[in-house]
């Protein structure tokens, strides 16, 4: 029972698998990134035997510093850099930063990018 259970859990059927999991321990999905307002939390990849399942990921929306969203951003990038994400120049558009980072068997994403949902904000997801 309990085989079936965790087979089912990693293929996304029903309870939270692994990746998500660690996803949500990284220190850059923490919804109190450097003491910043979090304006929205998301999170995907939960198993569920009625619906869809999606790819596991993370997503927090916070307010930028003092209004100013580049300083923020940069904020955040650089503590990104210092936890170990390594910036991958190859997958940007616009002014989204992407960075990749190896946790276990997993090879995580990261994009931070200025919130195009909400003003003065940055929004980062980890997938």
């Amino acid at each position: 029972v309990f085989g079936v259970y965790e087979l089912g859990r990693q293929y996304h059927y029903w309870g939270e698998p692994d990746e998500l999991r660690i996803m949500k321990s990284e220190n850059i999905a923490k919804t109190d990134l450097l003491n910043l307002r979090l304006i929205e939390s998301m999170q995907h990849g939960e198993g569920d035997l009625v619906k869809k399942t999606v790819s596991p990921s993370v997503t927090r929306t916070f307010q930028a510093t003092n209004n100013d969203v580049e300083r923020t951003k940069e904020e955040i990038i650089q503590y990104a850099e210092s936890d170990g994400w390594r910036h991958d120049p190859t997958l940007e558009v616009n002014d989204e930063w992407w960075g990749r980072k190896t946790v276990g068997r997993f090879e995580l994403t990261l994009t931070i990018e200025t919130s195009p949902r909400f003003n003065d904000a940055i929004k980062i997801e980890v997938f």
